[in-house]
């Protein structure tokens, strides 16, 4: 009972939260009152009280200081609610869920007996088979499309219908083990853990802009991670109960005291940089111990998951920070590829995202998929049994993909 108190007072609504304020405000004038104050300090408390209350009305109509959960789901929800809270994080096995933008999408979703969004996996595949482990965060969950519309369901479906493909190259298994709420960091523990017995010939791990900009400011990298087994994540601010009922004193906030929508101190382009450049260095060798160990390829791919920044041309050029050292890790961006699509066709150029949600729609991670097929075929080998007939024109297109990978 006090638990769900506390989180109902936690995550106010707009009308919650008036209604809390206002209460506030009746008490301490009843208070002043008691304490026989003047009438004409009586007074000004209750023009400076209903100045308040009409300023967080019209701050809350502007939206200008909503946070992102606030706009989808009509009520604050700390950011540091979403800090997976098991070392692996995963959804419960066979369980059904329902991710849901309320006004744009609903769809369920049937896990498999591993805990993830996607179909069951075959792990008695013979060795001829090659596996190809897909992880990340809800852009490779498909949050916001049906669950055989993954960028990672939408790969395996151009793989099946390139002729060129299934000629020349070994069969392959696409498994998806990417889930909402999680980062590079969360994704490479569960691998080292339990996704490793899986033996996947190559690892496509996803990181984008917002796991810079959210996910390891809120977490941290792989200190997180205790030697008991439990998570060790940085203290919440103590000040945000505040900050959750009172969009006025967001302005206070991050206008005075320079605060982020994260309640950190707001870093400067060069910090956000030096902070870039200090995990990508740190994931990367913790990628490539990891491959080296096992012997395993690695393609850590780089996207935006901001629609308009694209338009803006705002984007990190990630390439240019990352340092390899092993030949079994390759870094890659599909920002260029992405982009190029995108602005293709202008006019229609929300037609791959959610407007409101900011998540992909189906088209969104089909085009995400045909971004990525290119360099994931890079690595599948090519069939030992394979004979090139020259005097078969439809065979052309075969031979150039052959002299394109070698």
């Amino acid at each position: 009972m006090l638990y769900s108190l506390k989180s109902l007072l936690a995550e106010p609504g707009c009308l919650q939260a008036i209604t809390v304020q206002v209460c506030v405000l009746a008490l301490v004038y009843y208070l002043v009152k008691k304490l026989n104050a003047g009438l004409a300090f009586r007074a000004g408390f209750a023009i400076l009280s209903a100045c308040v209350i009409l300023l967080e009305v019209l701050l809350r109509l502007t939206g200008v200081y909503a946070t992102y959960l606030e706009k989808k789901s009509g009520r604050y929800e700390s950011y540091y609610k979403y800090r997976p809270q098991q070392s692996v994080h995963k959804r419960t096995p066979r369980e059904t869920i329902t991710l849901a933008s309320p006004g744009e999408f609903s769809y369920d979703y049937v896990m498999n007996s591993w805990g993830y969004n996607d179909v069951e996996w075959d792990t008695a595949a013979p060795d001829s088979v090659f596996r190809i482990l897909v992880l990340g965060d809800s852009f490779t969950e498909g949050f916001g499309a049906p669950q055989d519309s993954s960028w990672a369901a939408q790969l395996r479906d151009i793989m099946r219908n390139d002729i060129f493909f299934q000629q020349l190259r070994v069969p392959v298994e696409v498994l998806q083990a990417g889930i909402s709420a999680a980062d590079p960091y969360a994704n490479l523990f569960a691998l080292k853990e339990e996704l490793h017995v899986l033996k996947p010939d190559l690892v496509v791990q996803i990181i984008s802009n917002q796991d810079f900009e959210e996910d390891f400011r809120l977490r941290g990298g792989m200190e997180r991670f205790t030697p008991d087994g439990k998570l060790k994540y940085r203290v919440e601010p103590t000040a945000e109960w505040l900050y959750a009922y009172s969009h006025l004193s967001r302005v206070i906030f991050h206008r005075v005291f320079g605060y982020d929508k994260l309640l950190q101190k707001e870093l400067s382009e060069w910090e956000k940089m030096d902070f870039a450049r200090y995990h990508l260095k740190a994931l990367t060798a913790a990628y490539e111990t990891w491959a080296e160990t096992n012997d395993t390829k690695c393609l850590l791919m780089f996207m935006e998951t901001d629609a308009y920044k694209f338009t803006r041309q705002r984007m990190m050029d990630w390439l240019i920070y990352v340092q390899l050292k092993s030949e079994q890790v390759e870094a890659y961006s599909i920002i260029p590829c992405l982009q190029y699509c995108y602005l293709s066709d202008t006019a229609n150029f929300m037609q791959y995202w959610w407007t409101e949600d900011k998540h992909h729609n189906s088209r969104g991670y089909r085009l995400m998929a045909e971004c990525i097929y290119p360099r994931v075929k890079a690595h599948i080998p090519i069939k030992e049994s394979y004979v090139l007939d020259c005097s078969n024109p439809d065979e052309i297109p075969v031979r150039a993909a052959i002299d394109h990978q070698q």
